[in-house]
């Protein structure tokens, strides 16, 4: 997946990660905490994230607050990790971080460019979902 963060003049910044899981608690990645993309976390705590699947034509777009996990998710997370992988960071560094969404969009392509996205927003404690044609 792209994360996309902005950095301290408000200027985007995309990079590829692994999505790690997606559950009530948001859409979790992980990365150093000392990393570019760790200090425009901090520095503003919101993100967005795209999925691309070019084979079908579909994408997922999330955006929303960033929350950083509980210090053990981050540890077992690393442990996950291969030895090699690990040896690469310090503990201490890791992060696991949470998108939390107030968006998230399903995009449907489609040949004759008639492209169909279902957008979910927050509705209390369900979703609301619009559907929106191109």
């Amino acid at each position: 997946m792209a994360l996309s963060t902005v950095d301290a003049e408000g200027v985007p910044d995309s990079r590829m990660l692994i999505l790690k899981e997606v559950d009530a608690q948001g859409w979790a990645f992980a990365s150093t905490a000392s990393s570019r993309k760790g200090q425009q976390l901090r520095d503003c705590p919101a993100a967005a994230l795209t999925l691309w699947w070019q084979p079908v034509m579909r994408s997922v777009r999330v955006r929303g607050r960033v929350v950083e996990a509980e210090r053990e998710e981050s540890v077992a997370d690393l442990q996950a990790r291969s030895p090699a992988a690990q040896a690469l960071v310090s503990a201490d560094d890791w992060t696991l971080w949470r998108v939390v969404p107030d968006r998230v969009e399903f995009w449907q392509g489609s040949p004759d460019r008639a492209h169909t996205r279902v957008i979910y927003t927050p509705e209390g404690s369900s979703w609301r979902a619009e559907v929106a044609e191109e």
